[in-house]
C-alpha cells in the first residue's frame, strides 16, 4: 500500500536543499505565482514581510551553526520565529497580528530539579505568536490559552530524543513511540516493539488511547507474542503519526491537560522548546551559565541534540505544511522491511485473516 502523502527526495545535503526550496519564496514574483496557482487573493503589503522574514531566518539559522551554546538557542529561536512568520504569512495571505511571544516561563527555585522541571504557560491567544502559529499549523483545535507544559514534556515529545530522554529522566514516560513499517508478501503491516514500551509496563495499551485518531484508522492492536504489537489499518484510513528526517515513523502520545488529551504539532513542540532555552540563555544567566559549564546529569547532551534537531526539522516541517506533503530528504531510497522468518509471516497472516473475519461478522 503506497502512501501518496509521502514524498522521498534524494539529497546529499538535506539542510542545503531544504533551504533552496524555502528561498524560492524569497522573491516577490515567485510569491505572486504561488497565489495565482492557488487562485487566492493576497495583500500586496505582505510581500515584504514574507521576503524579509525568510531572509532573516536563513541568516539566523546559518549563524546558529557557528556560535557556542551561550547564545545559539537565542539565535535559533529567532530564526525559527522568523521562518514561521514568513511561511505562515504566505499560507495565510495576510499579516499575522502578533505582538508578544505568547509564552511565559516559571523556573523552579530549587536548583537541583534540572531544566526539565521548568514550566511554560501559553498566554495571549489573541496576539501571542505561539497561538497564532498553532492556529495555522493545526487549525480547528482547542485553545491552548492558560495551559502549562513542563520542559520535560516538551523534550519527551520529540521522537529523535526518545532514547536520550529515557536515559536522562529515568522516572518519566516518553510521549512518542517508534513504529516499524514492514511488508508481509504484498501487505503493509506496522508494529511496535514492546521494548519501546518499557515505561508503560503497568498499562501498555494506555498508549493507544493517547494517539490522536488511532481508533478511527486502525483495528484493535494484536499481540501475537511478547515482542510486538501488530497494527493493521482499516480499509478507509488516513495517515497519522510523524516522520522524522530519516523516514522513521512515530506515534505521538497526547498530553493530559484539564481532563483533555492535547497533541501538539511537532513545529509547536520545537518552538516551545527553543523559547525555553532562549529565555534561559538571555534572562537567566545564573542558571544557564553554570548549566552549560558544569552539567553532570546528561541534560546538556539532550539540549545539544534538541538544538540540532530543531535546526534540521523546523524548515522541513514548514515545507511539509506548504506543500501539503510529508517531504523526506534521504541519501538512498529504502523500501519497508520485509519479513523473512516464516514463523512471523504465519502469525501475521493469521492475524489478518482473523481481522477480516471479524469485519465480515460485524457487517
Amino acid at each position: 500500500m503506497k502512501n501518496n502523502n509521502i514524498k522521498k527526495i534524494l539529497s546529499e545535503d538535506p539542510f542545503y536543499d531544504i533551504w533552496q526550496m524555502i528561498l524560492h519564496y524569497a522573491y516577490p514574483n515567485n510569491i505572486k505565482k504561488y497565489y495565482i496557482s492557488k487562485k487566492r487573493t493576497y495583500n500586496e503589503e505582505i510581500l515584504d514581510i514574507i521576503v524579509s522574514s525568510i531572509l532573516q531566518a536563513e541568516e539566523f539559522f546559518k549563524i546558529s551553526q557557528s556560535v557556542s551554546l551561550n547564545i545559539s538557542p537565542i539565535v535559533l529561536y529567532y530564526g525559527a520565529a522568523n521562518l514561521l512568520t514568513g511561511l505562515l504569512t504566505l499560507l495565510n495571505g495576510e499579516e499575522l497580528p502578533i505582538t508578544t511571544h505568547g509564552m511565559k516561563l516559571k523556573v523552579p527555585k530549587e536548583s537541583n530539579k534540572g531544566l526539565g522541571a521548568i514550566d511554560i504557560t501559553i498566554i495571549n491567544s489573541k496576539n501571542g505568536a505561539l497561538h497564532k502559529f498553532y492556529d495555522l499549523v493545526q487549525p480547528g483545535e482547542i485553545s491552548l490559552e492558560g495551559l502549562s507544559f513542563s520542559f520535560a514534556e516538551i523534550l519527551g515529545s520529540v521522537p529523535d530524543l526518545k532514547n536520550d530522554f529515557e536515559n536522562c529522566y529515568e522516572d518519566l514516560k516518553p510521549h512518542c513511540i517508534p513504529v516499524e513499517k514492514l511488508k508481509v508478501d504484498d501487505s503493509l503491516i506496522e508494529r511496535i516493539s514492546t521494548d519501546e514500551l518499557k515505561r508503560f509496563r503497568n498499562n501498555e495499551t494506555e498508549i493507544f488511547s493517547l494517539i490522536k485518531d488511532f481508533d478511527s484508522n486502525y483495528l484493535v492492536p494484536q499481540r501475537p507474542n511478547n515482542n510486538f504489537y501488530i497494527l493493521r489499518r482499516k480499509i478507509k484510513s488516513s495517515e497519522i503519526g510523524f516522520y522524522n528526517g530519516y523516514g522513521q515513523k512515530f506515534f505521538q502520545l497526547g498530553l493530559k491537560k484539564n481532563n483533555k488529551i492535547i497533541q501538539l504539532p511537532q513545529l509547536i513542540i520545537l518552538l516551545i522548546g527553543l523559547y525555553v532555552l532562549a529565555s534561559l540563555a538571555r534572562y537567566y544567566p545564573k542558571i544557564w551559565h553554570p548549566f552549560i559549564k558544569n552539567d553532570s546529569t546528561g541534560e546538556r547532551q539532550i539540549i545539544d541534540k534538541f538544538l540540532n534537531i530543531s535546526r534540521r526539522y523546523i524548515p522541513n516541517l514548514l515545507l511539509n505544511k506548504l506543500h501539503n506533503k510529508i517531504l523526506i530528504f534521504i541519501k538512498t531510497l529504502e523500501e519497508e522491511t520485509t519479513i523473512k522468518k516464516s514463523t512471523e509471516k504465519e502469525e501475521l497472516k493469521s492475524l489478518i485473516v482473523n481481522e477480516i473475519r471479524n469485519i465480515l461478522k460485524n457487517r
